[in-house]
């Protein structure tokens, strides 16, 4: 009976390990960026939040939940890397669903948006550090 008890104890001893390793990898939450993003013509903001790059001190992740309208052209499948984040220096940062721990478990619809349409999108923008600028959709 008392080996039985000893084996409890060292599997919980080693389970509570196991889970200060795994709050160790968690990215850390991100804060509110909501206040340097903002939407354009067909873009409308919903949350923004913002992640340390921790790979670039001088670079971070925004990453955002907006609302596309297709107001511009026929049917059509957006391309997810065409919706640009244009700072006020006009660099460009594509918007992108893999590539850091900020942006796991980011999915987005990949079907028709019918002219006249939204579809809600979730997004990276990999930026310089607290870039302020607008989301667009480049339709060239």
């Amino acid at each position: 009976m008392r080996r039985l008890t000893v084996l409890h104890r060292l599997a919980a001893v080693i389970s509570f390990a196991g889970l200060i390793v795994l709050a160790g990898c968690k990215e850390p939450a991100g804060t509110n960026a909501q206040v340097f993003v903002s939407g354009s013509q067909d873009v409308v903001v919903n949350s923004c939040e913002q992640y340390n790059d921790t790979s670039d001190a001088n670079s971070m992740y925004y990453v955002c939940k907006f609302v596309w309208t297709n107001s511009g052209g026929p049917d059509m499948i957006p391309e997810l890397d065409k919706f640009v984040f244009i700072d006020r220096d006009e660099n460009r940062s594509p918007g992108i669903e893999s590539g850091a721990a900020a942006l796991i478990g980011i999915t987005n619809y990949q079907g028709v948006v019918k002219k006249g349409a939204s579809q809600q999108y979730t997004l990276g923008f990999h930026v310089q550090l607290n870039a302020v600028g607008s989301i667009y959709y480049d339709q060239t």
